[in-house]
């Protein structure tokens, strides 16, 4: 068992330092974030970073 960085309970479920609890919940904020912003979640990984690239001009 280790303890989670974000809840800071011990935990055996740990997704290398985050439970998977915590986990979950930053992947459903990180998603809700992209569709406010008009981005599709669903989209490949290389196709959201393009985007955000984009939009910064880089």
């Amino acid at each position: 068992m280790a303890e989670c960085l974000i809840c800071e309970e011990e935990r055996d479920d740990l997704d290398g330092d985050i439970c998977a609890d915590c986990h979950a919940d930053a992947a459903a904020e990180t998603a809700e974030e992209l569709r406010a912003a008009g981005i599709d979640p669903t989209d490949p990984p290389v196709v959201i970073v393009a985007e955000i690239a984009r939009r910064i001009g880089i």
